[in-house]
């Protein structure tokens, strides 16, 4: 989604991203522009985290908590 030409209208936006990720940059760079082509985002960064640290909720807390921020956020 990053290299879409086209970002507008698209519906609200959770951005998810962890501080020790190689792809960190492109999520806050998606959430940017998102953000520039008018879409409401929230980006939400857990900087002491790893890629994929929600899959490892049941080990990590900050995965459990990344995943009940997801579950309120969905709520809304």
């Amino acid at each position: 989604p990053l290299h879409a030409r086209d970002l507008t209208r698209l519906p609200k936006t959770l951005v998810i991203t962890a501080g020790h990720d190689l792809l960190r940059d492109e999520g806050r760079e998606y959430a940017r522009r998102l953000e520039i082509a008018g879409n409401q985002v929230v980006i939400r960064e857990y900087e002491s985290t790893i890629h994929g640290f929600c899959s490892f909720g049941g080990a990590i807390g900050a995965g459990r908590e990344a995943l009940k921020y997801v579950a309120e956020w969905l709520r809304e």
